[in-house]
């Protein structure tokens, strides 16, 4: 049964073009407004299962290129809100990355409006076909805004399962992008019944969309228990004092402030220490200066690795280039036992317009889009550092790191069987970035089957274990400090926290042999996917099953 409103047609050439309904746009907005709750702060889970249903009725019976509105609508009500804590640090960044983020929602909108053109639902076995291209076409393009113009691999659509254990699992072999297929797999199975189900004998002609979309979520569930199940236990485990201070962002940055802040840090430090920990932890730019400079920093650093105990510091690193000048890192410094610096780590995948301007040295006024008075330069050596009790080889990635895949899975090859994470989220504090941030790193933990800590300045402080649980099996009550205290700013404290490890480690995970081999692949397919999708532009493209 076709109706008038799946009567829209591509113009013909020289003809005016034909509006775009507007429950379509309503269908899209819907879309981005289900992946919104999926994500923090509302965390409705369940939602990303059905949220990109009402985009595939949007765009069925349009040509491809004119499925591009809706898509992008979709993808601005998703993202204007869910990203709005960047606008903490600049407004027009916000914006910028935002919209930029929307777009990636039409080359995937335009492959699913290509599928169910007449032309396509015509081929023998269309239906199955419906259901590989669409996953392919919205996991790859995810993969692509991971990594092109350094990417920014934040709120992919499977991550929205971190707390469905069985599920999230497949981020062993595939990465995030494998979660993210599944999801959208059982999206594609809904909207093809969505659409049986309004024609006649649709109960009966769904089957083989429930059965097969049905079969896939059976088969995904059990091999993630089974995953779950064969995880190598612990042979040990490891003690750490992670020191939140919650210093707000304002005062972090202005030198009247400091002083206070030292204090704040050494008294947290000090107390933590009576746990025996076998590290102290301090979060990124813990010293927002030069540490080993400052006289005041070497001395509080002094007291507190005199016991013995070791600690990581964040704080900010400078070396002289004769062709630059002086440059600055935003480093990790492990120091102690004794007061002497033992190894460093400097940050490699920095924030674009966070922590440096392109082109500033030409185009000074981009920085009027950063409030940052200085560009940091990017460390080139993977560090992997190690405790000497008990004998723990252990990498730290700082502030965002813990987003990009690559850099945790270099870490482990080399030999890391614990990540620290180390960032000052309190420049979006009072946002659900912090909740958006802490669910990132739970993937990093499952596809390296190794722990994450988290040290925050302000932010989530907790850790991970190799399953993906906050807490592990304590869970997060036993393994996080809380966001806000009871006066509702920022907590400040400390987390001891008692990982358990693996000094020799597991057997190797697909994904860390081979790496994000599966987004790669669905990326391949996802533009692919977009010549058939580009070139088709003329005629009626919708079709009722």
């Amino acid at each position: 049964m076709q109706t008038d409103r799946d009567q829209e047609l591509s113009p013909a050439p020289g003809s005016r073009p034909v509006r775009i309904a507007p429950w379509r746009w309503v269908c899209a907005a819907l879309s981005g407004a289900l992946l919104f709750a999926a994500f923090p702060p509302l965390e409705w889970a369940a939602c990303a299962w059905i949220a990109l249903i009402p985009l595939f009725r949007a765009v069925r019976g349009l040509a491809p290129r004119r499925a591009a509105g809706p898509a992008f609508l979709a993808g601005a009500v998703f993202w204007l809100p869910s990203i709005v804590w960047v606008g903490c640090v600049t407004w027009a960044g916000w914006a910028i990355l935002a919209l930029y983020c929307a777009l990636y929602t039409i080359p995937p909108a335009m492959v699913f409006a290509w599928l169910q053109s007449e032309r396509v639902r015509a081929w023998p076995a269309s239906r199955v076909l419906f259901l590989a291209a669409s996953t392919a076409a919205w996991a790859g393009w995810e993969h692509l805004r991971g990594v092109l113009f350094s990417g920014f691999a934040w709120n992919f659509i499977g991550v929205t399962q971190h707390g469905n254990l069985a599920f999230a699992q497949h981020a062993e072999w595939g990465g995030a992008a494998a979660v993210s297929a599944l999801v959208v797999w059982v999206n594609a199975a809904g909207a093809l019944v969505l659409e049986s189900l309004a024609t006649r004998g649709g109960l009966r002609r769904s089957r083989p969309e429930v059965a097969l979309g049905f079969l896939v979520v059976t088969a995904a569930a059990f091999g993630g228990w089974r995953m779950l199940a064969r995880l190598p236990e612990p042979d040990g485990a490891v003690r750490l004092g992670l020191v939140q201070p919650a210093i707000p962002q304002y005062e972090k940055w202005t030198l009247e402030f400091w002083e206070a802040m030292y204090v704040r840090l050494e008294t947290l430090s000090l107390a933590a220490l009576h746990a025996r920990p076998d590290l102290v932890v301090w979060p990124e730019t813990a010293v927002p200066e030069d540490l080993r400079r400052s006289e005041r920093v070497v001395g509080i650093v002094g007291g507190i690795v005199s016991n013995g105990t070791p600690l990581l510091a964040g704080g900010i690193d400078s070396a002289r280039s004769g062709a630059d000048g002086v440059l600055s890192f935003n480093t990790s410094f492990l120091i102690g036992p004794g007061p002497a610096i033992r190894d460093t780590y400097d940050k490699q995948h920095l924030v674009l317009f966070g922590e440096y301007v392109p082109f500033a040295k030409w185009l000074p006024w981009l920085r009027r889009l950063t409030p940052i008075e200085y560009d940091v330069s990017p460390g080139r050596r993977a560090t992997v550092f190690r405790l000497p009790r008990p004998e723990i080889p252990f990498s730290a990635m700082i502030c965002f790191e813990d987003t990009i895949a690559p850099i945790s899975r270099r870490f482990v090859r080399d030999g890391a069987r614990l990540l620290v994470v180390q960032t000052n989220d309190a420049w979006f504090d009072g946002t659900w970035g912090h909740r958006q941030h802490m669910i990132q790193s739970v993937f990093r933990a499952i596809e390296t089957r190794v722990p994450v800590v988290r040290c925050a300045n302000s932010g989530v402080t907790c850790w991970i274990d190799a399953a993906g649980r906050v807490g592990g099996a304590g869970g997060a009550r036993t393994g996080s400090l809380p966001l806000t205290g009871s006066d509702g700013k920022p907590a400040s404290g400390f987390l001891t926290a008692e990982v358990p490890t693996r000094t020799a480690g597991g057997p190797p995970t697909f994904f860390l042999r081979h790496g994000p081999v599966f987004g790669w692949a669905m990326a391949a397919m996802a533009v692919a996917l977009m010549v058939p999708a580009w070139r088709m532009r003329e005629g009626p493209v919708t079709l009722d099953p």
